[in-house]
């Protein structure tokens, strides 16, 4: 029986700004050709006339563009293992030599031996499983599983020995290079100021053009020099101290690459980006910066230092000193939100890294902007020390030095056995120095946070239980598809963190192409960010190509959607004839997660077991048209519900609830219903 309508519920739309895209267009420009079983003879022009040294194909490329004033070319690289001949700047021996990426030059791997493919974008990459082939074009995400492994190695010894292993008694990995490349990648080659393509500080010069590499597997290289800099202005004393797998600048790409089990002494022991950078749909793992006593070592996976773009990357099982996973950090606090921003990570996985000292997943210093990201599992073995008057060993998720901003994330899980598990931790050095802001994050350990260094978004920083489910008691749950076995590095990881269609972190962030002026936030000029400053870390998909709804979801995955039900109650209109109907419920927050795993509890067909979104009913509703065109209604508890829900629209202005014109729509029905 239906039980009339008492109360009212509320439809509200939200605004937001817009992108564009762009369109690819086919390649005209030079190639050369590289093979295992090329010639150093041949001149690489095709792949018949394949060179088997990639650096000699690079440097004949970079050759003939300067001659004929040619600003773009490519090689193409097929199957194999190449090690770097050429030197980067300091020294001459084999430790220096590493593959130099000159401005304007794009090297893309992963090409068939026997047959290679006609363009980069018919390259073969394999889905989750292993075996489900595709073309790159094809894929939507995960595009480093290149089915034709193409691998820049910087061993140049005979040794096939692993050469990072976990320790877990100290927590760190045991090295064992032997006489490996200080970097396997170099992207510093613009001499316009020096022939070293450094500056005066020992800081790269960045390109003019941009040059990139794409499709390969990026491994052993050792950054192995301990000299700390005497001056703390961000200039260099080598830089054979960072980035063991690549050194990266402004106007450097890597894409669709795998970085694996490298080392840096100082920064950055797989990917170090000098000054600026993109990586991107990239996987980073096993590697490691353990610093120099208790200075540096950030970032054991990636150290961006004043610039840099990390994007749609998963980087997992590295160990640092601070940030085991990733370190964004300035030299100085940059002067307005614009820069202070323009370094940024954006739907990203931070996860099961383990830090010595600080931050088990993400280290943050003088700024920096983290949009979507997962960092969970995480752990810091900091024990607590005090230097230069701060305590370390306060986090073993995120830790903030000197401001920073995050959103649209999620902070959970992670692992600090010196401080109580605390998720986040923030330092100011003095009260001119700026806050942390935090929109739109869900984080556990919520009550344990010293939140004095934090500007939070009024209703959008939200307290998770430390479970990640529960199928009896009703609270606030991440409800991830799959848990690894334990937190910190593990030697094999299998973890699932897309949130299932129970999970509360869906629905409950916003994109930054709709972020509300200074006059919508709280505390006055305490949170001034204007959307023009943050807009350039926007994302619409997540790393498997899922499009992320414009009142988003927390976290670097969308999560699944809810499987829908109905059932036959009588029509609203006559209180008599049964239909179809679909339950709302706008207000429904802590649940209690479904007993099935296997995220295919249906929901919908009673008050008991509700939708919480319109839109998500919608997309239900839309499956079961009837076929005699008999009405479906939809049934709405008191409470306020928004336009944007499950929309893929790209802005939330342009969201509404699309109506079919078999579907009925009530509001207004009390709040305490149960049948």
């Amino acid at each position: 029986m239906l039980i009339k309508r008492r109360l009212y519920t509320t439809i509200i739309a939200l605004l937001a700004l817009c992108t564009t895209t762009m369109a690819q267009t086919t390649f005209s420009g030079p190639v050369r050709y590289v093979k295992t079983n090329g010639s150093y003879a041949n001149d690489g022009t095709s792949w018949t006339a394949a060179k088997n040294n990639l650096q000699d194909a690079i440097e004949s490329l970079h050759d003939y563009m300067t001659r004929n004033g040619i600003t773009e070319g490519r090689v193409y690289v097929a199957k194999g293992t190449y090690s770097p001949t050429t030197s980067t700047p300091g020294g001459d021996g084999v430790l220096y030599t590493s593959f130099l990426i000159y401005e304007g030059i794009t090297v893309y791997g992963g090409f068939n031996a026997d047959s290679p493919e006609a363009t980069p974008e018919d390259r073969i990459v394999l889905d989750a499983d292993g075996k489900t082939e595709r073309t790159i074009s094809q894929a939507t995400g995960l595009k480093w599983r290149m089915k034709n492994t193409t691998t820049l190695s910087g061993n140049h010894s005979s040794s096939t020995e692993d050469p990072m292993k976990w320790n877990s008694s100290k927590n760190e990995y045991d090295e064992s290079f032997t006489g490996n490349s200080y970097h396997v990648v170099w992207f510093a080659t613009n001499t316009s100021i020096h022939s070293s393509g450094l500056d005066a500080r020992n800081r790269a010069v960045g390109l003019a053009n941009k040059a990139a590499i794409d499709g390969f597997t990026i491994q052993e290289g050792n950054a192995s020099n301990r000299t700390v800099p005497e001056e703390t202005d961000g200039r260099h004393a080598y830089h054979n101290s960072y980035g063991g797998g690549v050194y990266m600048v402004a106007n450097s790409e890597v894409r669709n690459c795998i970085i694996r089990q490298n080392a840096s002494a100082l920064r950055g022991g797989g990917v170090y980006m000098d000054g600026g950078g993109l990586l991107e749909q990239c996987y980073v793992a096993q590697n490691q910066s353990d610093g120099v006593g208790v200075t540096d070592g950030y970032g054991g996976g990636v150290a961006c230092d004043d610039g840099g773009v990390v994007r749609n990357c998963i980087i997992e099982n590295n160990a640092g000193r601070c940030g085991g996973g990733l370190s964004i950090a300035f030299s100085s606090i940059p002067t307005t939100d614009k820069d202070r921003y323009a370094s940024y990570a954006s739907g990203c996985v931070v996860a099961n890294n383990t830090s010595q000292a600080e931050a088990g997943g993400v280290f943050m210093r003088n700024g920096g902007l983290l949009n979507h990201l997962t960092i969970t599992y995480n752990n810091c073995v900091g024990a607590g020390v005090v230097y230069n008057n701060r305590r370390y060993g306060r986090s073993g998720g995120l830790y903030v030095d000197g401001g920073g901003m995050v959103a649209n994330s999620v902070i959970w899980g992670n692992k600090v056995a010196a401080n109580n598990d605390v998720q986040f931790a923030t330092y100011r050095e003095s009260s001119t120095t700026p806050k942390v802001k935090f929109d739109f994050v869900a984080l556990s350990k919520y009550n344990y946070v010293d939140w004095s260094g934090t500007v939070k978004r009024s209703n959008g920083v939200y307290s998770l239980n430390d479970d990640n489910r529960n199928t009896t008691t009703a609270g606030y749950y991440p409800d991830f598809t799959k848990l690894p076995s334990e937190k910190g590095v593990v030697e094999t990881t299998n973890a699932r963190w897309i949130p299932r269609s129970s999970s509360y972190l869906r629905h409950q962030g916003m994109q930054l192409n709709d972020y509300p002026t200074s006059a919508n936030y709280p505390n006055g000029s305490d949170y001034e960010t204007e959307g023009k400053d943050i807009v350039d870390a926007f994302l619409d998909r997540d790393i498997i190509g899922n499009q992320f709804a414009p009142r988003c979801v927390l976290g670097a995955f969308v999560a699944n959607s809810p499987k829908g039900a109905s059932a036959n109650v009588a029509s609203v209109e006559d209180n008599t004839t049964p239909i179809r109907t679909v339950f709302i419920d706008p207000s429904t927050d802590a649940v209690v997660s479904p007993a099935s795993e296997d995220d295919n509890t249906q929901i919908g067909n009673s008050w008991n077991k509700p939708f919480n979104n319109i839109n998500d009913a919608l997309d239900y509703v839309k499956t079961i048209s009837p076929a005699d065109g008999s009405p479906v209604q939809m049934l709405v508890k008191q409470g306020t519900t928004t336009t944007a829900g499950n929309s893929y629209l790209p802005y939330i202005r342009s969201s509404f609830i699309d109506l079919p014109s078999h579907v009925r729509l009530y509001g207004g029905f009390a709040s305490y219903l149960t049948t």
